[in-house]
Parts: C-alpha cells; structure tokens; sequence
C-alpha cells in the first residue's frame, strides 16, 4: 500500500515507541543528576550533537538550555568552529569541555572518516577519563545515545 507524506509523525504513528525514547530522556538525566555531570557540560554536548546532525528544533531547545545551565554564548557561538583556533577567537574551552565535546563528536559521527574511527572513539573515552568519573562518563555517552535519536527523530518529522 503505497502513501503519500511530507513526513511521518513518528510520535503519532508509532507512540509507544515515541514514549520508550521520552523514558531514555528521563533516565538519561536522571543518570547525569546521579553521577553529578555539570549541566552546562551536558547541554554544550546536546547543543553539538544537534548542530552536527543539522537538527534546528534541537538547537532551539537546547541552546537556551545551554545558557541557563551557564555555558556562555561567545562558547554557543564558536561551537562549531572550535577546532579551527583562527576562528575560535578568544574563546578559551576547559578541558572538561574539551573531552566532553570530543567524545561528542566521535560518537555522533562514529561512520565519518572526517572524525576518525573505532580507535578514535576509544582515545576519545580515554582522554574523557582523565577528567570525568566512570559514572560521568556513562552519562555523558547516554546523553549524546540521546540527544542523537531525538535529533533524527525530529529532523524526519520536520521534512
């Protein structure tokens, strides 16, 4: 049976499957309250993921999320050109914020040759270590698991 759609309301199409992914959400921050991952190191993570997956209803969650949670915008504004310190100005990131966001970006772009591999991946937990505890760590993964599935989640509901 063919269909015609601009898109397909998962949410509505599919709710029981839409309600496991907002009960991920829920233990997910739940898990980063409990092994006390800073808030504005969880939703820097968010806001990268979604700027990495081109997910704007994210963006437009999480970013005002970013700055109540303390992560300054000259931050949110070098985000994406944080790598390249020319265009990063100024902007000095912390070496929590440097190993959270680059598991972040590991983890999202696991199968892009452009940011590594399996290898890569693992350093990048490696380095992560240095600075967050296990429980940390785990959390951190959760939240970008997370953040990556609403990211497509949405991005397939607003075609």
């Amino acid at each position: 049976m063919a269909f015609m759609c601009d898109s397909l309301p998962l949410d509505e199409v599919t709710p029981g499957a839409y309600r496991a992914l907002l009960d991920l959400l829920r233990v997910s921050r739940s898990t980063s309250r409990r092994a006390q991952l800073p808030a504005d190191i969880r939703e820097l993570v968010c806001v990268r993921a979604s700027q990495l997956n081109g997910c704007n209803v994210c963006l437009d969650v999480h970013i005002p999320l970013a700055v109540r949670a303390g992560v300054a915008r000259e931050k949110l504004a070098a985000l994406e050109k944080r790598r390249d310190p020319p265009a990063n100005g100024a902007v000095q990131w912390t070496e929590a914020e440097v190993a959270a966001l680059d598991l972040a970006e590991r983890l999202t772009l696991t199968a892009d040759p452009r940011w590594g591999n399996k290898t890569e991946l693992a350093q990048a937990v490696a380095r992560a270590a240095e600075v967050f505890s296990r429980e940390q760590i785990a959390a951190l993964e959760w939240t970008v698991v997370t953040i990556n599935s609403f990211n497509r989640v949405s991005i397939l509901g607003d075609l």
